[in-house]
This record gives structure tokens, sequence and C-alpha cells, in this order.
């Protein structure tokens, strides 16, 4: 039983550790890619305004041919510093109009294809080879005229967001551990309120299993614990009468059955040898017949031992006492003869109805 009871506490701890490691992957692993997947998503849209409102700027000055955006190198180096990324402008060609920081001026883009990026306005990689390292490309076109002349494409790599998702699932960490150990109080409630108490009444069960009736369970609480504690002492104490009522029962008919058994044996003797008279044998023939049916009546009563602290039906009927003392008198009769005891019956009134349980009154 200790070794069970162990057992359901030890289940219980590593059921909550694997319940804090599994969290833990969960939100290192899946978390961590939802935090990237949302920065990169939100740098995008940040950077695509920001490559549209350059856009649209210089859209007005571009003749399809050359884009005269000299003037642009202070604008676009302070918006590259802001935004720690680089900024390109590009013609449909993949050719380098002008360059934030001033080191891809002139150079083109080789396998450029403006319609990579699909459905959506960014990509990351290396932007068609240009990059060693891993970047976010975000590029907005420079139309007029219903036509485009050109793109502003701006750079930002990749190792920002990342420092960026690493500060925020540092909190998140922060957080979930902070929680897990807040649950440890969920556990040591459950080793108060459950597990004690649940090893104290197993431990009484154990007690009224082996016979200990009058074991009593020391749980005072006014939970369900509480209430299956009080059940179960009730069940013993009612238990406990049950054992003692039948005790008293097998006492009793024990008792009462000596008495018929005494009457048959000493009827049957003086038959035998002779001290009744041939004359009188008929009658106490029917007196070991009577004793006979009398053992029969409590042999029913031994049966039905089980009906103890369910209540017992008396089988009352209208007797004449007087006849039942005269016939239970006489069934006595060799035992008094052989102690020379003279019994005289004297009623006050020949016939004494009553309505009872003959045999019990018997």
């Amino acid at each position: 039983m200790k070794r069970l009871k162990r057992s359901l506490y030890l289940k219980f701890l590593l059921g909550y550790l694997l319940f804090g490691v599994a969290g833990f992957l969960a939100v290192s692993t899946l978390s961590s890619r939802l935090t990237e997947n949302y920065l990169i998503r939100s740098r995008a849209r940040t950077l695509y305004d920001e490559a549209s409102l350059i856009a649209a700027a210089y859209s007005g000055v571009y003749d399809g041919k050359s884009l005269p955006l000299q003037s642009a190198y202070p604008q676009l180096e302070a918006v590259s510093t802001y935004l720690r990324a680089e900024i390109w402008i590009m013609d449909r060609d993949g050719n380098i109009v002008l360059d934030s920081a001033h080191s891809w001026d002139g150079r083109v883009i080789p396998d450029f294809d403006p319609t990579a990026t699909g459905s959506r306005s960014y990509m990351v990689g290396s932007y068609f080879g240009s990059f060693p390292r891993t970047v976010l490309s975000v590029s907005a076109p420079i139309a007029g005229n219903y036509r485009t002349y050109g793109y502003v494409v701006i750079h930002l790599l990749m190792d920002h967001v990342q420092e960026d998702a690493a500060k925020i699932m540092n909190l998140v960490y922060i957080s979930y551990g902070i929680v897990f150990l807040l649950s440890l109080t969920f556990l040591i409630n459950f080793n108060v309120f459950v597990y004690r108490p649940l090893t104290v009444i197993t431990e009484g069960a154990r007690q009224f299993a082996e016979g200990n009736l009058n074991h009593r369970i020391p749980v005072g609480s006014a939970d369900e614990m509480g209430y299956l504690a009080r059940t179960m002492d009730s069940m013993a104490e009612k238990l406990s009468r049950l054992e003692d009522d039948e005790r008293r029962f097998i006492a009793n008919v024990s008792h009462d059955f000596r008495s018929p058994l005494t009457s048959i044996k000493g009827f049957s003797e003086a038959i035998l040898d002779g001290t009744i008279p041939p004359e009188l044998q008929a009658k106490y023939m029917r007196r070991i017949i009577a004793e006979t049916e009398r053992l029969a009546k409590l042999t029913e009563n031994m049966l039905s031992l089980n009906s103890l602290g369910m209540g017992q039906t008396l089988h009352k009927t209208v007797f004449n006492l007087n006849e039942l003392v005269r016939s239970t008198a006489e069934s006595f009769e060799m035992q008094c003869k052989a102690k020379r005891i003279h019994i005289s019956l004297l009623f006050a009134e020949e016939e004494s109805p009553v309505y009872a349980d003959a045999s019990r009154i018997q």
C-alpha cells in the first residue's frame, strides 16, 4: 500500500515536471518561431512604408533614362541610420543608381527579378546573392504616368530582427519561469489537501480491512476528503454494531437450541429405556415433534441472520398464552424429573389470548 501511495505521488510529481519541460520546449520552439515571423512581417511593413515614401518623393523627377537623385544622399543616409538598414534606388534592369552606403553605386544585380517576392512585398535571403549574410529586403516601385521607372529597395540584416526576437523571448522565458514557480503552489496544495488526507484514509481502509473497526480516520476538513473520512468512520461504526448484533444473535440462538435438543434427547432416552410407559409414549412423541418444529423455527431464525440491522418482521398472531406456557413447561418435564423439580401451573383464567409472535415469545 505504501508503495502504491509513493507511486501516486511520484507519478503526479513526474507529470508536473514533464509538463514543465514540455511547456518550456513548446515556448522555446513554437513561440520563438512565431515571434520571429511576427517581427519579420512587422519590420517588413515598416520598411515598405518608408520605401513607398521615398519612391513617391522622387518618382516625379525620374524620366526613365537617368536618375538625378544625387541630392537625395543626405536623406537616404539619415533614413538608413534610423532604420539600421541599407537603401538602394534601382532602375528596372537591376542597376543600382543610388546607395545609402556608397558601396554599390553603378553595380548591377545579376538575375534581378522584381516579381520574385510574389504576393508579398518582402523577401528573406541574400537578395540574388548580393549579401553574404541573410537580409530582409523590401522593395517599392517608383512609378509615374502609369509606368514603373525603378525601385526603392531597403535591406535590413536579419541579425537585427533576431536580436529583437531574442529580447522578446527573454521576457517570455522569465514570465514562463515565474508562472512555473507559482504553479508549485498547486503541487503544494495537492500534497497538503489531497495526498496527505488520502494516505490517512488509505491507512484507515487498511485498518478496517484487517478487522480493526474501532480505528478512526483523523481527517476533519470540510471538503470531499473530510466527507469521505466521516463516511468511512460511520461505515465502520455500523459494521461494528452489526458484528455485535450478530454475535448476540448467534449466542441467543445457540442457547435456544440447547433447550429443545435437551428435551428431545431426554424424551427419546426415556422412551427407549422404558421410563415412560407405552400408554404415554404417544404424548411424548408429540412433544418430541413439537420440539422438532421449534428447532425448525430456530433454524429459520439462523438463516435470517443477514436481516440484522435492516429491521426484522414479527409474525404476529392471536394465540392462547396459557397454552404456550403449558407447552413450554412440558418440554422441560424430563429435565425437571431428573432434578426432582415439580412445576405446578396456576392460571387466573383458562385462556389468555394475546396478539404477538408466538415463536419469539416461546
